[in-house]
C-alpha cells in the first residue's frame, strides 16, 4: 500500500496547493503512515482526489508498476491539447517552453503528418486562426461577410471549437496547479510529466462522468487567439492552397446542406 499512498500524495498536493508548506509535508506524512485514503466516505473522496474510489483503485493498480521517485526543481513547458466531442482529451504535448508558438508545436507534431497521410478521409482538426489553415486542420474565415456561406461556415466552426475551451476548463478546474496563477516549482521534464499526468487522470473523471465545478474564465485564463498566424510557422505555399481549396470545399457543402 506504500505507493498507493505515494500515487495519493501527489493528488493530495494539488487538492491542498493553498496551504503553508510545512503543513502540507505533515499531513501526508500522516496520510502516507497513518491512514487509508480509501476508508474516506466517497463524497469526500471526490473532492479530494476528483476521482471515485473504484477509478483510483483501477489506477493504482496500472501505475503501480511504473511508479518512482521524482525531484523537484522549477519551470513550466507550455502544452498544445487535442480533445473530442464529449470532452476527451485525445493528445497533449508539454515539451515545448511557454515562448513557443501554438502554430510551431503543431507543424512538429507527429499527428500533423498522420493525418495528411490520410489522403482518402475527410478527417478535419478545427484550429482558431493562430494555427495555419492545410488540408487537415480547418480555420475560420477572417472578417466572413455576414449571412454569406463563409459566415455560416465559421458560426458553426466556433460552435463546434467551444468544446474545447470547455474541456481546458474543466481540467483546470480539475488541476488548479494548471492555472496561470500557479507555480509548479519543477524541471521542465517533470513538469511535462505533470502536465501529462493531469490529463490522464481528466479523462479517467470524464468518462466516470465524475462532476466538476467549473470556474469562470477570468479564473481559468482561457487563450483565445483572436489574430492570425504569422508567416513564420504558417504552412508552406503547397500546403496553404490544399487548405484554402479544401475549406472552400466544404463551406460550400454546408452552405448547400441547409438548404435540403
Amino acid at each position: 500500500m506504500a505507493n498507493d499512498y505515494e500515487i495519493f500524495e501527489f493528488l493530495e498536493a494539488d487538492y491542498e496547493i493553498s496551504e503553508v508548506n510545512s503543513s502540507k509535508r505533515l499531513r501526508r506524512r500522516w496520510l502516507r503512515e497513518k491512514s487509508d485514503p480509501f476508508n474516506i466516505e466517497e463524497e469526500e473522496f471526490v473532492r479530494r482526489y476528483r476521482l471515485t474510489k473504484e477509478d483510483a483503485q483501477q489506477l493504482c493498480n496500472e501505475i503501480r508498476p511504473l511508479f518512482r521517485t521524482t525531484r523537484r526543481s522549477t519551470d513550466l513547458s507550455v502544452e498544445i491539447k487535442i480533445c473530442d466531442a464529449n470532452m476527451g482529451i485525445t493528445s497533449v504535448d508539454a515539451n515545448y517552453g511557454g515562448a513557443t508558438h501554438d502554430a510551431f508545436i503543431w507543424m512538429n507534431h507527429p499527428l500533423r503528418q498522420h493525418l495528411e497521410d490520410l489522403n482518402s478521409e475527410n478527417t478535419w482538426l478545427l484550429g482558431d486562426s493562430a494555427y495555419p489553415l492545410s488540408r487537415c486542420l480547418m480555420t475560420p474565415v477572417s472578417d466572413a461577410t455576414y449571412g454569406s456561406p463563409e459566415r455560416y461556415y465559421t458560426d458553426r466552426h466556433d460552435r463546434a471549437r467551444d468544446i474545447m475551451d470547455l474541456t481546458i476548463r474543466a481540467l483546470k478546474a480539475r488541476f488548479r496547479c494548471l492555472n496561470s496563477q500557479r507555480v509548479l516549482y519543477y524541471s521542465p521534464e517533470m513538469a511535462a510529466s505533470v502536465v501529462h499526468a493531469c490529463v490522464v487522470l481528466h479523462n479517467i473523471c470524464n468518462r466516470s462522468k465524475t462532476p466538476v465545478e467549473l470556474m469562470n474564465d477570468e479564473v481559468v485564463n482561457l487563450v483565445n487567439h483572436t489574430g492570425t498566424v504569422s508567416e513564420e510557422f504558417g504552412s508552406c505555399s503547397g500546403d496553404l492552397h490544399q487548405g484554402w481549396v479544401t475549406r472552400s470545399t466544404l463551406i460550400h457543402q454546408l452552405w448547400a446542406s441547409q438548404h435540403l
